[in-house]
């Protein structure tokens, strides 16, 4: 009985030797890459924009100085929302005393005010580029719009979200 454990012993360790010698002869495999289609270029999607729009150069013009100014409005409040935040982490990084729960809260609300400042610039000069527009050009802004809230249902498992300032800014304070 001895003898045919060992034997059997022997057997499997010697297949299990050959096996492993087998896979360390094995050329290495490249790794499958998965090539991602590359997304367009800020500069291609304005001139589809543009060119679905059917803009003239004058309103493209017109168009690229609202931009600009809007960038120009945008930039102070940008900075300060990334000020908050960065002061934000670095209370959060620690154990909080009641003084930096309050503290939080009150850089949440600040952070909270400036994305509803920059919200409604952006709608201010979205109304303003508009306004240089024609009837058949706004028509197809807002079939533009359409297809936009339906892609981005489509690729968003929740949706739009119903009113602007609902998402946490910051990770909510424990208690």
């Amino acid at each position: 009985m001895k003898k045919t454990l060992i034997l059997a012993s022997l057997f499997a360790l010697t297949i299990t030797g050959v096996q492993a010698a087998d896979f360390m002869t094995l050329p290495a495999k490249e790794p499958v890459r998965i090539e991602k289609p590359k997304a367009p270029s800020m500069d291609a999607k304005k001139e589809n924009f543009d060119k679905r729009l059917n803009l003239s150069e004058k309103q493209k013009k017109q168009a690229e100085e609202i931009r600009l100014k809007s960038r120009e409005e945008m930039k102070p409040i940008m900075e300060q929302i990334k000020t908050k935040h960065e002061q934000g982490n670095a209370i959060v990084k620690k154990e909080l005393t009641d003084d930096e729960k309050a503290q939080l809260e009150q850089l949440r609300t600040e952070i909270k005010d400036l994305h509803k400042q920059a919200h409604e610039i952006r709608m201010k000069n979205m109304k303003e580029f508009e306004q240089i527009l024609t009837k058949k050009q706004k028509a197809e802004l807002e079939k533009m719009k359409q297809e936009g809230r339906k892609d981005f249902a489509r690729h968003h498992k929740f949706g739009p979200r119903p009113d602007f300032g609902h998402r946490p800014v910051m990770p909510p304070v424990k208690k």
